[in-house]
């Protein structure tokens, strides 16, 4: 109960809220599926692999996973930096997604640099909701802010 007590009452200086922890979690997440990326494709531009036998990655897949997941662990410690990593995951792999709907499996690598196909579609909704939970997730006003003032405690003299 405590726990979810906790992940309820995050503030600017307790980063254990649910925003927080999904901020590291998905950010932990893509800067490990870079550097798995990268060691699949090394730094060749014009490799691409699958990985998980669903998911291709190229170069430059790596790289935007890679620059989501620093950021992500950057910004997880308050409040404020969670909720705009949010906004940003809204955002970011909305448009990913957009753009994954139009050209996925799209051969020629000018529109589809990227290298999506379908299940990289299917992950970007998830993480475009992932990102509409951290960035609008509603957390009541901190403890401090609901604990009574110190001198209601302070023996009257």
């Amino acid at each position: 109960m405590a726990l979810l007590t906790r992940l309820r009452t995050q503030d600017e200086t307790d980063p254990s809220g649910l925003p927080g922890l999904l901020t590291l979690a998905v950010g932990a997440g893509f800067l490990a599926v870079g550097v798995l990326g990268l060691v699949l494709t090394g730094f060749d531009p014009d490799r691409e692999r699958w990985v998980l036998w669903l998911f291709r990655v190229n170069l430059l897949h790596n790289v935007v996973h890679l620059l989501f997941g620093v950021l992500g662990l950057l910004m997880w410690r308050s409040l404020t930096n969670a909720r705009l990593y949010g906004l940003v995951l809204l955002v970011g792999y909305g448009a990913v997604l957009v753009w994954g709907l139009v050209f996925a499996n799209y051969e020629d690598t000018g529109p589809n640099a990227l290298a999506l196909n379908s299940w990289d579609n299917v992950l970007h909704l998830l993480l475009v909701v992932a990102g509409a939970l951290i960035w609008r997730w509603q957390v009541p006003a901190s403890n401090e802010a609901r604990r009574p003032a110190e001198d209601e405690y302070r023996p009257q003299r």
